[in-house]
């Protein structure tokens, strides 16, 4: 558990807007509409993100009383995506058209049988295939507004973002100098005078 055992690189952000008075009830039901659910093999989403506990990223029946630690909402973001390796997936379909040829007594086969062939060996695949699983662990500081996140890529902070966003109607804010700055309850008008500031040149004059 990266966050957890502090072994972790972290991003952090900052919760811009209101908690609701009602939370409890309020957000337990939205982390369970946007828990993470297994891909279908009969549907066509090759990727699944959602929510899970912290310590347990297998459960799914997610449970309250350990969600929220004293002040502190801990949850994990799971990332299922199923991907089928496309020599196999070539080879497969070859074979399939082949046999279908033969079967038929067909020189050339039309678009639509083509279709329905691979409809059906994806689908034979997407039951055979193990997604590849990523989680990454989210620790919401509540009373300081504050989210530590277990993940750096753009890409995954982006779908963080918003995941975050539909589950709590709340927006988050990068970590930064000036965000600190802003969020960070600092007065008002610091953000403004820091970014009147001029550049200094602290080498000149220093022969390296």
């Amino acid at each position: 558990m990266g966050l957890l055992s502090g072994r972790s690189t972290t991003q952090a952000f900052y919760v811009l807007g209101e908690v609701p008075n009602n939370f409890h009830e309020t957000y337990f039901t939205n982390i369970q509409n946007n828990r993470f659910l297994e891909i279908d093999a009969y549907a066509d989403r090759d990727e699944s993100i959602g929510w899970t506990m912290i310590d347990d990223i297998l459960e799914t029946n997610l449970r309250w009383d350990k969600i929220l630690v004293s002040d502190y909402l801990t949850l994990t973001m799971r990332i299922d995506t199923l991907k089928i390796p496309g020599p196999i997936l070539k080879a497969t379909l070859k074979k399939a058209f082949r046999e279908y040829r033969e079967e038929h007594n067909k020189e050339h086969l039309s678009k639509m049988v083509k279709l329905e062939i691979q409809d059906r060996i994806m689908k034979e695949f997407r039951k055979k295939v193990l997604p590849t699983i990523r989680t990454y662990e989210v620790i919401w500081n509540m009373p300081e507004g504050k989210v530590y996140f277990s993940g750096t890529s753009t890409k995954v902070i982006d779908q963080f973002g918003e995941l975050f966003e539909r589950t709590f109607d709340l927006r988050l804010a990068a970590h930064s100098c000036y965000t600190a700055l802003l969020y960070g309850g600092f007065a008002q008008d610091i953000p403004e005078k820091v970014l009147q500031l001029e550049p200094m040149d602290f080498l000149q004059g220093i022969r390296m």
